[in-house]
């Protein structure tokens, strides 16, 4: 009696810019379903499968192109197991049996986080706009702490950590550090906040770096 037919998801990105990314697929033998049947055997939700081809000229391996369809948006993607050789997206092997198993696989959406430069006067405080580059489905954290520069915590300014939590669809949030030295500008200059976990900020990169978010 053969093996039944199974299949794998290989190769999958755990993340995704809002640009097309590929995957593969791998089956326990070739199989002769041809590229735009496979297609028709994946559900993709976020996205679009756009393109299938062999790997190698071999049947058992198929790379898969998919294009998500909303740029802050997980993608998954699904190969359910086949029920009907005769059915559309069926995948069978040539001799009639079906694929008997089911794959998944998500693609995250990547959030990156800037921070614009402060500003504030002496007693007063340097307001730091964190943004998002994307909206999220869902809730974004942001892990951030002062750190000493030019300016120095406890004589300078006020040393402040925290996180951020950014909901569903937020994009914007602001960091408060209060100034406490005569010297408003060097204080404003280096006690810029820098975040912690996936999103750490030096002091160069609040105005023009790109850094991971954490998302739940």
């Amino acid at each position: 009696m053969k093996e039944p037919l199974t299949a794998a998801l290989e190769d999958v990105p755990a993340e995704h810019d809002g640009s097309p990314f590929s995957f593969r697929v791998r089956f326990s033998e070739g199989v002769p379903t041809t590229d735009a049947a496979l297609l028709g055997a994946f559900t993709v939700t976020g996205g679009t499968a756009t393109a299938s081809r062999g790997v190698g000229g071999a049947d058992d391996l198929r790379e898969i192109d998919v294009e998500p369809t909303q740029a802050a948006t997980d993608v998954t993607v699904a190969l359910a197991a086949t029920t009907d050789c005769a059915a559309a997206g069926a995948v069978c092997t040539a001799d009639g049996r079906k694929l008997s198993n089911a794959d998944t696989a998500m693609v995250e959406r990547v959030v990156w986080v800037s921070v614009s430069d402060g500003a504030g006067d002496e007693g007063d405080t340097a307001e730091f706009e964190v943004t998002l580059s994307a909206a999220h489905v869902s809730t974004v954290t942001v892990d951030y702490a002062t750190q000493d520069s030019d300016a120095k915590a406890g004589s300078d300014y006020t040393a402040a950590s925290d996180t951020l939590e950014f909901a569903a669809g937020e994009t914007t949030k602001t960091v408060s550090v209060t100034l406490t030295d005569p010297l408003v500008d060097r204080a404003r200059r280096s006690a810029s906040p820098r975040s912690g976990a996936r999103a750490r900020l030096s002091r160069t990169s609040w105005s023009e770096g790109r850094h991971q978010a954490s998302t739940a």
